[in-house]
């Protein structure tokens, strides 16, 4: 091999160094990829180089079979854990935090969240890092900790506070179930509870419509899908054409849209990695015929709510846009856009996007359903509300979204046949 080429493999790959020396390396094997602005995949090196290619290839072999196996750990964790087990070393914070985001997984083995890694990495770079970074894990003390929690962490931002604290929480019982640590340090310390937030406040039809009346019209039905079908803003966003079917007139909600720094706008699985399909009231039926026929491109991939390219959902902050701003003496500086602006226009304030469907979810309960049809309607599913859980009826979903007290915008739409898309296939 001459010195600098580069040897693919089935797996793995094979540097020779100008050392003479050769570099082995491997590509993630779950397919995770870099949280940086130029994302690319994750690569695991040996933690040293070989004089002989065998030696290379050795080492390739012995990691692949710990992948078959099942034993496989990131090669930085293992190091981290042996590091660990010396009694004169220790992971610092930091080295640690790094082996905790490259080797964690959600309770279904997937790897972390790219919006999650760069949350994560912000807490870390914000709040604890330049406190605990350089702390080897065993040096941090409850007294250090406490101290940390009030005088570092902004006592005039809870939500943020229990979140700093919440993260340093994690990279520490996951030092103890690696058995890095014997216990952790931060228990009986601060809290990783956010405060009881505000209840949300309970829109009436017409508040609804009257938003819905001044977005722009190929933005309209987001903010009514939203409300009458009880969808999150990256479900409502992430919507193609084939999600609607205009035979049963439901939708069929699998994927969410979110913004990541890195990537962009995303789409992945729902919040509770399931698909529900719910009815679209019959008031409404006519918007969203309207909506596929002069908004939404052909095929059944196209985006009902496209960025302004069309390859993609629009991203959160262009749907919420800003609201118009004015100087003290009357005179408009800058033009308001999106949700934001239409709530503006409304008279209505103090409200997020996702009040809507907390409203049309509140509207749906009184009609009758019982809470275990409120959950299936709405896609939730947490371990308070199933203790209570019961299996919603069939059919049941039908009879109450007729009940629905949908209002409209008053504004006057498209002449369309309803009756007609629903004689059609399912795009």
């Amino acid at each position: 091999m001459v010195r600098g080429s580069r040897e693919r493999r089935g797996f793995g790959t094979i540097e020779r160094l100008p050392s003479g020396n050769y570099r082995a390396y491997y590509a993630d094997p779950e397919g995770r990829i870099t949280a940086t602005d130029k994302p690319r995949p994750v690569r695991h090196n040996a933690s040293t180089t070989f004089t002989t290619r065998e030696d290379a290839e050795a080492w390739l072999a012995a990691e692949r079979r710990m992948i078959s196996s099942g034993d496989w750990a990131a090669p930085a964790a293992r190091r981290a854990a042996a590091v660990a087990a010396e009694s004169d070393s220790m992971p610092t914070v930091r080295e640690w935090a790094d082996t905790y985001l490259a080797d964690k997984r959600k309770p279904n083995g997937e790897p972390l969240s790219i919006r999650y890694i760069e949350e994560t990495r912000g807490l870390l770079r914000n709040w604890i890092l330049p406190t605990f970074g350089d702390t080897p894990l065993d040096a941090l003390t409850p007294v250090a900790i406490n101290r940390w929690w009030l005088e570092v962490l902004p006592s005039d931002k809870p939500p943020t506070r229990a979140a700093a604290f919440g993260t340093l929480a994690q990279l520490l019982n996951y030092a103890v179930k690696r058995e890095v640590l014997l216990r952790a340090p931060h228990k009986g310390q601060g809290s990783s509870k956010a405060p009881a937030r505000k209840p949300l406040r309970i829109l009436t039809p017409d508040e609804i419509a009257a938003i819905a009346a001044e977005m722009p019209a190929h933005r309209r039905l987001a903010v009514l899908l939203a409300a009458w079908c009880q969808l999150r803003i990256g479900e409502v966003t992430a919507l193609q054409r084939g999600d609607v079917d205009t035979r049963s007139w439901r939708l069929r909600v699998e994927r969410a849209a979110t913004d990541t720094k890195s990537q962009g706008t995303v789409v992945k699985k729902t919040k509770n990695e399931e698909v529900r399909w719910p009815e679209i009231p019959e008031s409404l039926r006519p918007l969203v015929a309207d909506h596929l026929l002069r908004f939404t491109d052909k095929g059944s991939k196209a985006w009902l709510f496209p960025n302004a390219l069309g390859d993609g959902p629009i991203p959160y902050d262009t749907f919420m846009g800003k609201p118009s701003t004015w100087r003290d003496d009357g005179k408009r500086t800058k033009w308001g856009y999106g949700y934001n602006e239409a709530k503006r226009k409304a008279g209505i304030e103090g409200i997020g996007f996702h009040t809507m469907r907390h409203t049309g979810s509140t509207l749906y309960a009184a009609t009758g359903a019982t809470l275990a049809e409120i959950m299936v309607r709405g896609g939730w599913k947490t371990q308070s509300a199933a203790m209570i859980y019961q299996h919603a009826a069939e059919g049941r979903d039908s009879a109450l979204t007729a009940k629905l007290p949908v209002v409209l915008p008053r504004r006057p739409v498209a002449e369309t046949t309803v009756q007609s898309l629903g004689k059609r296939k399912s795009p």
